[in-house]
């Protein structure tokens, strides 16, 4: 069974499990929808795994239907970018309850199962690990499956993805990240390793490439500007107002504009600061534009 497997990453492990020998692979989603064809030996069905009621019926009827379930890989996230100061709760409540009420509900359904799973692996990211600008609540939720698993022992594991590249949640973002260094996972190098993590008895794996980090500059010498170059300080500000407007279709924008009104995630950012770098020629840190207040104090 796979939870939240509708998607690229679901699609590809099921027919990896089919063709390392699953007799049967059962995607489950909310929207109950596959992206692509599947195969006489996939079923899909429609699930919400923070419904404790709807999870406890819908398994009870799988393993009614088809019997024992062997495995379960629980792949269900959600994502919402935003500094601490503009989270609200219930955008914080909607990244945790797939991680932390769903991974509940499968446990306490895993506990009553007469036939107990080979493995439950909870699919969660490195922003656990590591933390990950404008990403608080996703980072907890996923810090969350590591301490579950570890409290739980067998047959309960963690994998904590870096970025795919090829399929999954994060392919809008895999250039600009790219860009900054960040090198995703192939697809083939993610199915690996997702077998390697089931059968090994560590109950936490990181699954990351090594990351290309960019050649710094010598700051002896001096670096080269654009033929533009960047503005000189006292038109900064109207420069930058101008492009945040033109950059993300705000009329309203001036210098007094809370950061935080503009919903900007880390990826947006990290895409402003590229723009700003090529425009200007000068080096834009992205986290600038969520540490800093306003548009006034980002000039």
């Amino acid at each position: 069974l796979i939870i939240g497997g509708h998607g690229g990453i679901g699609n590809a492990l099921a027919q990896r499990l089919l063709d390392q020998g699953a007799g049967l692979v059962i995607l489950a989603s909310r929207s109950g929808r596959l992206e692509e064809g599947g195969s006489d030996r996939t079923r899909s069905v429609t699930l919400d795994i923070t419904d404790a009621e709807a999870t406890f019926r819908v398994l009870n009827e799988l393993t009614t239907s088809y019997g024992p379930l062997h495995g379960i890989v629980h792949a269900a996230g959600v994502t919402k970018d935003g500094l601490l100061r503009s989270l609200s709760q219930g955008s914080l409540n909607q990244v945790l309850a797939p991680k932390m009420i769903g991974t509940e509900n499968i446990a306490r359904w895993v506990s009553e199962a007469e036939v107990k799973p080979d493995f439950v692996a909870l699919f969660g990211s490195v922003s656990g690990t590591f933390g990950n600008l404008g990403q608080a609540g996703y980072a907890a939720a996923n810090a969350f499956l590591d301490g579950f698993a570890h409290a739980q022992g067998d047959p309960w594991l963690t994998i904590d993805w870096g970025l795919w590249g090829e399929v999954g949640m994060g392919l809008a973002s895999v250039e600009t990240l790219r860009r900054r260094g960040v090198q995703p996972i192939t697809t083939e190098q993610g199915l690996s390793a997702f077998l390697y993590a089931v059968s090994d008895p560590n109950h936490r794996q990181i699954v990351a490439s090594h990351d290309h980090v960019p050649e710094l500059p010598d700051p002896a010498v001096p670096v080269e500007t654009s033929a533009k170059g960047a503005p000189a300080p006292m038109s900064l500000l109207p420069e930058l107002v101008s492009f945040l407007r033109e950059r993300l279709g705000v009329d309203e924008l001036h210098g007094a504009t809370e950061m935080a009104e503009l919903g900007l995630s880390s990826i947006l950012s990290v895409e402003l600061a590229e723009a700003l770098e090529e425009r200007w020629g000068s080096a834009v840190p992205p986290t600038i534009f969520i540490e800093r207040s306003t548009v006034a104090d980002v000039a």
